[in-house]
C-alpha cells in the first residue's frame, strides 16, 4: 500500500469512525490504473456497515441515512438515535406505541374502548425490560416464532404484564377465544380440538350451529 493504514485505524471523518480494513482491489488498464479500499466504518448511532475509504477521505459521507439533512433535526432530539434502528426489536417497539396511541392505527378503537394503555415512556425503559428475555426467545424458538404478548389480555403494556410468546400462545390468549370447561379443567377451543384429535372447523361450525360447547367437541363426526 502506499499508504500507512494504520493511521486510519479509528480516525474520525465528520460522524462516521473507521473500525478496520475489510479489501482492497487494484484496478489497472494501459491508461489508467486505481486503487478501490473498503472499510467497516460505524455511526455515531452506532450503525455499522461496509464504505469506500476514498469517500471518507473526501468527506462525502457525513453519516449514514440517520443524519441526513431531512432527518438531522428530527434525530437530534429523539430518542431513536440508537444503533437498533430498525431492528424487529425496535418494530415491535413501535407497533406497540402505535395501536395505543396512533388514533390512525387500524387496532386504536379496539384498545381504546378498553383503557389499555403503554406505560413505557421511551425505548430504552422498554430494551431494560424486555430485551434479554427476548434474547433468550429468540435462542429457542427463532424470531419467526417470537412475538409479545400479554399475560392479561385487558390489562396495560408494562413489564409485569407482557411475556414473549409463540404463534400458537398467541393464538390461545386473545379475548375472542371460545373457553370450554369438561372434567374441571378450561381450555380454548383449539386446545381441546387438538387434545381430542377433532377437527377445529368442524366444532367451530357446531357452535355457530348453537351447538352445546361440550356436545360439540365430544359428538364423533358423522359419517
Amino acid at each position: 500500500m502506499t499508504y500507512n493504514w494504520i493511521n486510519n485505524i479509528s480516525t474520525k471523518y465528520w460522524e462516521i469512525t473507521i473500525l478496520k480494513e475489510e479489501w482492497t482491489v487494484y484496478k489497472n488498464w494501459e491508461w489508467y490504473s486505481k486503487k478501490v479500499t473498503k472499510v467497516r466504518a460505524r455511526c455515531h448511532c452506532w450503525n455499522e456497515w461496509i464504505a469506500k475509504l476514498t469517500d471518507l477521505k473526501r468527506w462525502k459521507l457525513q453519516s449514514c441515512w440517520c443524519s441526513s439533512k431531512k432527518r438531522k433535526n428530527f434525530f437530534r432530539n429523539s430518542n431513536y438515535k440508537h444503533w437498533m434502528s430498525h431492528t424487529n426489536f425496535e418494530r415491535i417497539f413501535q407497533w406497540l406505541k402505535a395501536r395505543c396511541n396512533n388514533k390512525k392505527h387500524k387496532s386504536y378503537p379496539n384498545y381504546w374502548w378498553r383503557w389499555i394503555k403503554y406505560l413505557w415512556n421511551s425505548f430504552e425503559e422498554f430494551k431494560n425490560d424486555m430485551y434479554e428475555s427476548y434474547l433468550q426467545h429468540i435462542k429457542e424458538y427463532w424470531k419467526k416464532d417470537t412475538s409479545i404478548d400479554r399475560i392479561d389480555v385487558n390489562w396495560n403494556y408494562c413489564k409485569e404484564n407482557c411475556r414473549w410468546a409463540t404463534n400458537i400462545e398467541q393464538a390461545n390468549n386473545k379475548n375472542r377465544n371460545v373457553y370450554i370447561t369438561y372434567n374441571w379443567k378450561t381450555q380454548t377451543m383449539m386446545q381441546w380440538c387438538k387434545e381430542l384429535w377433532i377437527s377445529y372447523y368442524m366444532v367451530r361450525g357446531r357452535i355457530q350451529n348453537w351447538w352445546n360447547k361440550i356436545d360439540a367437541i365430544l359428538t364423533p363426526k358423522q359419517r
